[in-house]
């Protein structure tokens, strides 16, 4: 079956047919028709990724009811935190690890409905069939999981725009993502921030190491947290390979085709 996974960004859209090309275009429904007949991917299934404008990510404590009345209670909590009418909503969400003695939280993604109709009408457009729908801290970690073992916190740090990210996972779950600012501009400040992220991930399972990943946009970065911190085991993610140098937009391009070879190999 033919298909192509994509990243939905405002501006570009970046859309992938293997696990190393990726195409860059307009965010325009002709410019995308035009990629897809010039691909001969007419009638293609597309796993998209979701530009972070366009959902919303909360961590909450996981509401105590049945599983069937989840969606509504998680609706009715978060109704007055979004921009747009509760009923036009979307949600998912996902466990986090958590110790027995602590309270069972929950990542809750809130999309407007309204958005992703409008994604999918472009994809029918340009002839093809968004089937899967997913969002970018979920897609980067796909990348993630060959490095995670049961002895170790894997984390990478990337800058998105005006922010700075770090996701941690353990044994193929996120467990943990926070979000600087950049005007967090010097290795200094920027490694406190880290050092607080992982000392709180490692209050949670103490004998866990680290491993830390650097997009290759943060180079400038990686010899200073080498000499302060040596037990982040830090390195370049992808280093040595052709993606190294490859934007973040076009990793999370990457990353959901990758989740599609997985998904297609489990069927």
């Amino acid at each position: 079956m033919k298909r192509c996974s994509m990243y939905l960004d405002p501006k570009n859209l970046f859309v992938s047919t293997s696990a190393s090309t990726v195409g860059v275009m307009p965010s325009e429904s002709g410019s995308l028709k035009k990629w897809v007949k010039a691909n001969h991917l007419k009638g293609a299934s597309a796993h998209a990724t979701l530009h972070p404008d366009d959902y919303q990510l909360f961590l909450l404590d996981r509401p105590k009811v049945a599983e069937k009345e989840m969606v509504s209670a998680l609706r009715w909590q978060i109704r007055s935190w979004i921009s747009f009418p509760v009923k036009e909503t979307a949600i998912q969400y996902f466990a986090v690890p958590t110790e027995e003695r602590r309270a069972p939280k929950i990542y809750v993604c809130v999309a407007n409905l309204e958005k992703i109709k409008q994604w999918n009408n472009q994809c029918q457009e340009a002839d093809l069939k968004l089937t899967q729908l997913n969002i970018v801290e979920l897609a980067l970690s796909q990348l993630l999981n060959p490095f995670t073992l049961p002895s170790n916190y894997c984390g990478i740090l990337f800058q998105k725009e005006k922010e700075l990210e770090l996701l941690v996972l353990h044994q193929n779950q996120l467990v943990f993502i926070r979000k600087f600012s950049t005007s967090l501009s010097s290795p200094e400040e920027v490694t406190k921030a880290l050092q607080e992220s992982f000392l709180y991930c490692q209050s949670q399972k103490k004998e866990l190491t680290i491993k830390l990943f650097l997009h290759s946009s943060l180079n400038p970065f990686l010899p200073f947290l080498r000499e302060k911190h040596p037990e982040f085991s830090t390195e370049i993610f992808l280093k040595g390979t052709p993606t190294e140098v490859f934007s973040i937009e076009q990793l999370i391009s990457i990353s959901a085709w990758i989740n599609q070879d997985r998904s297609h190999a489990e069927h």
